[in-house]
């Protein structure tokens, strides 16, 4: 009986994991349904972000942006508000629209975002609303390690500090990662 190569690194990937132990890849796959990685459903996960930062090269913190500006973000990522840090993330948004002058969808700003995780990256792009207490939806469009061929979505409610957030972000994942 062969082995298929996706069986081979499941199992050398579950080996590595038992022998250096509780591990962030073993965290962020036990965060999603059981049974999900290995049907191919879609798996859920939920980030919590912190030092949520926005900066702009044209602007300084605290100024809203104009339309075309371009603004870069940054901030952290956890599984748990109060976790240790397990990733990065990071977006370049183009402002489509200031506040207070959105069209109807609401669309203020472009964005392409990067999760980077300890066992691969998360690319994601949308629009989003320059509303910090609104939820923003972005379409996952892949990446490396564990993640490529990731498709999905997730929901984002960002609150950078420099457009009067604390600091923080609550990403909620669904998505269906192929097998390399």
């Amino acid at each position: 009986m062969s082995t298929s190569r996706r069986s081979a690194l499941k199992r050398g990937l579950a080996a590595v994991g038992g022998l250096v132990g509780v591990g962030v890849g073993d965290r962020i796959v036990g965060a999603a349904p059981a049974g999900a990685a290995e049907s191919g459903g879609p798996q859920q996960l939920t980030l919590y972000g912190r030092d949520w930062h926005s900066y702009s090269p044209v602007r300084p913190a605290g100024v809203l942006p104009s339309r075309g500006d371009r603004l870069l973000a940054s901030g952290d990522l956890h599984l748990a508000p109060d976790g240790e840090k397990i990733g990065e993330f990071h977006a370049a948004a183009f402002t489509l629209a200031p506040p207070g002058q959105v069209g109807p969808s609401g669309a203020g700003s472009l964005e392409l975002h990067t999760l980077q995780l300890d066992d691969g990256s998360i690319v994601a792009a949308g629009v989003a609303s320059p509303d910090t207490d609104l939820e923003d939806v972005f379409a996952i469009i892949g990446g490396p390690g564990r993640y490529a061929g990731a498709r999905g979505t997730y929901v984002a409610r960002q609150r950078p500090r420099e457009f009067g957030g604390d600091g923080t972000a609550v990403l909620t994942l669904t998505f269906v990662a192929e097998e390399i």
